[in-house]
């Protein structure tokens, strides 16, 4: 979903957002929770980037 997502954010600059929504099949709301959560990253990047260094630590 997330390749489409992109592909949509891509060629919005090009065609109407509209449009593109209505080829992909995919509803405006799922575009927009898809874009969000493609934005914001995962919630514990940060959690498991110390949990990977204490891994590799010991």
């Amino acid at each position: 979903m997330t390749d489409i997502v992109t592909a949509i954010t891509e060629l919005r600059c090009n065609y109407k957002l509209a449009a593109l929504l209505e080829l992909s099949g995919i509803p405006r709301s799922t575009y927009y929770y898809h874009c969000k959560k493609v934005q914001s990253g995962c919630k514990y990047n940060l959690e498991k980037a110390e949990i990977t260094a204490i891994y590799k630590e010991n």
